[in-house]
């Protein structure tokens, strides 16, 4: 009976064997884990890359990751500038949920939310970053640390020890930034990307579409050559990144994702509240061993809504580590994955001061804009040096452009817009006004508003507030309680904003208030409205308000239509404050009046590039230099051509 029983004992060992059973190896079950490579693109829209149907693109490195893998159509960033992008990215959390929405600040989050390679760590990886970090978050420098085995240039997968480690290895191009396609001199361009690509490769200026929110000259063709020059050469380093995990034999263990932070680096794409800001080009290459990793056939996936909330899950998932419970994204690859559609916003971005939020379902996209006296594209002291917005402000100026061209930068924006982006690729023709499109408007309005709250999105107090909210702590946590932040009274009064004289008398109202937030909506709703003598005494009384944002506001308003001596001083004395968020937003406030009133307040611009200047060289807060960019910049206005 011992003997029969070993024979059988042995025969069921054997027959496991053959199988290929080794679920009990748990070197063999790590090694079986794939290696994930993830090359980011700054700055780029799917607009001018030749797999989404751009034929005078040259981009065929993104292009055989089409062919031979997957283009995803349907892949939008949280937020349109690269921070907050950043910041949902290596957190898993929407930018807006977590505070670090305006580009840049420094949020505190809770210990317990981690960059998400720490948890691939931790399951064993290898994890590599090379080199941007940029996660707008207070605690960045211990979040790297904690998250990467190496985060510098030149660091990759073949920084291993043990090359049977798998791996999570990401690569920045910068090469597609804004810095390269206009910001930076033109001999800058000539120097990094001109002469390094061959003639073949570059673009020659009279072969492009321009977008028709661009005045069609030879000067705008050649900018927009100088973009398309720039993710020539971001894909000729797609291209040597592969070669090189082609070389060392790891192609075809490895998931790489290729995809951009946000829209593309020029004027009403990056930084605009619009589908051209949001929706970015991603290419997903899944080896044959590993897709019975992706629950879907090749069109549905292709096909599926994705927002950045997903890619810190969808990463975890492949690795077989479980998503934290604050992540609220789903796994892209997941066979029941239900995302309809991505919520996103622009916020503050730099010196700029905004307040956009968008819905898109990939088919049409919904801009709810709560701040309709700005344009689409404002003042903005980095961006401005672009030889492309200096062309942009001079014809603005001169009135040689079209009414959808002049809109850029000319004109304030409407409370609502809504696009069709399959027959609309461009975003100009607004449909929130027609009446085939009521229902979708109102489906996506709603969906706008439930995200808002359910999100319990931070950004609808200016951020200074947010940081006297917080004590100390993080907003995250300390502005979960609606008596500390009651998000719900203060979006009710900021919906208002834009709708029309229809609701000024409710805006009026709320200025009496008990709720400081709601005043300042109310406020900020009234900049855009046409206001009385009898508006303008109620908002007077403003001037003197408990919270010094709401007294630039009231003092915003009464400068711009009368020149009240009063609110002049206001912002005179707040713009020289010791506070640098009330130093900034008194600034800016008097830089977006027009240009013929930056004289009257030449010495507060003056005062702030001066005494701001000295601070700032010890304390090198966000907000100082923002007071201090919007200052020079008026200056230089003043003594150009602008």
């Amino acid at each position: 009976m011992h003997i029969v029983r070993y024979l059988l004992y042995f025969l069921c060992i054997l027959m496991w064997s053959c199988t290929g059973n080794s679920t009990s190896l748990p070197n063999e079950e790590d090694n079986s884990k794939p290696n994930i490579l993830w090359i980011t693109l700054e700055d780029t829209s799917p607009h001018f890359i030749g797999a989404y149907g751009n034929k005078l693109a040259k981009t065929p490195n993104m292009d055989a990751l089409a062919r031979e893998g997957f283009k995803m159509n349907n892949a939008f960033s949280t937020a349109t500038v690269c921070s907050p992008s950043r910041s949902c990215i290596i957190t898993g959390i929407h930018a807006n949920r977590l505070g670090t929405a305006n580009h840049r600040s420094t949020i505190e989050i809770p210990s317990d939310v981690k960059a998400f390679p720490y948890f691939l760590k931790k399951a064993g990886y290898f994890t590599t970053n090379n080199n941007k970090t940029d996660y707008n978050l207070a605690e960045e420098k211990n979040k790297v640390k904690e998250a990467w085995d190496f985060s510098k240039s030149k660091t990759g997968w073949w920084d291993r020890t043990d090359s049977e480690q798998p791996f999570f290895s990401v690569f920045n191009l910068m090469t597609s930034h804004e810095s390269y396609t206009m910001v930076n001199p033109h001999a800058f361009y000539e120097k990094k990307v001109r002469n390094v690509l061959s003639e073949v490769e570059l673009t020659k200026p009279e072969s492009i579409e321009l977008p028709p929110f661009y005045a069609d000259n030879d000067e705008m063709r050649s900018y927009m050559a100088r973009m398309y020059d720039c993710i020539t050469l971001t894909d000729k380093k797609i291209g040597e990144i592969i070669t090189r995990l082609k070389e060392d034999g790891l192609f075809d263990n490895t998931i790489i994702f290729v995809f951009a932070d946000h829209g593309e680096g020029l004027p009403r794409f990056k930084g605009a509240g619009l589908n051209l800001g949001h929706q970015v080009p991603m290419f997903v290459h899944i080896p044959q061993k590993y897709k019975h990793l992706l629950a879907a056939e090749k069109e549905e996936f292709e096909n599926r809504v994705i927002s950045f909330e997903d890619l810190a899950p969808s990463v975890l998932s492949l690795a077989g580590v479980e998503k934290p419970q604050y992540m609220k994204g789903e796994n892209i690859f997941g066979q029941n994955y239900q995302r309809q559609y991505v919520w996103g916003g622009r916020d503050g971005c730099g010196e700029v001061i905004d307040q956009v939020r968008t819905v898109t379902d990939g088919r049409y996209t919904y801009v709810r804009n709560y701040m309709t006296d700005y344009p689409i594209v404002q003042w903005h002291k980095y961006s401005d040096n672009a030889a492309i917005l200096k062309k942009m402000h001079k014809d603005t100026k001169e009135k040689t452009l079209n009414n959808v061209q002049y809109q850029v930068l000319g004109t304030g924006k409407k409370a609502e817009w809504l696009f069709d982006n399959q027959k609309d690729k461009w975003n100009v023709n607004d449909l929130s006004n027609e009446e085939e499109y009521q229902d979708v408007l109102a489906k996506l309005r709603s969906i706008n508003k439930n995200e808002i709250l359910n999100q319990r999105d931070l950004h609808f107090i200016p951020a200074g507030q947010m940081d006297r909210l917080a004590k100390g702590s993080n907003p995250f946590e300390a502005m979960a309680d609606d008596k500390v932040y009651p998000l719900e009274n203060i979006l009710h009064v900021a919906e208002l904003s834009g709708r029309g004289n229809y609701y000024k008398d409710k805006q009026l109202a709320y200025l009496a208030s008990s709720v400081p937030m709601q005043r300042y909506w109310a406020l900020v709703g009234l900049r855009a409205q046409e206001l009385d003598l009898e508006d303008l005494t109620k908002i007077e009384k403003l001037l003197e308000d408990e919270n010094l944002f709401n007294q630039i506001e009231a003092a915003t308003i009464l400068y711009r239509m009368k020149h009240d001596i009063k609110a002049k001083k206001v912002l005179q004395n707040h713009g020289k404050s010791d506070n640098a968020f009330i130093a900034w937003y008194a600034i800016r406030a008097v830089q977006m009046m027009p240009i013929s009133e930056y004289k009257s307040f030449e010495k507060t611009f003056r005062y702030v590039t001066t005494s701001l200047k000295e601070r700032a060289k010890l304390n090198r807060k966000h907000e100082i230099y923002n007071a201090i960019n919007s200052a020079s910049q008026a200056l230089e206005i003043m003594n150009s051509n602008y």
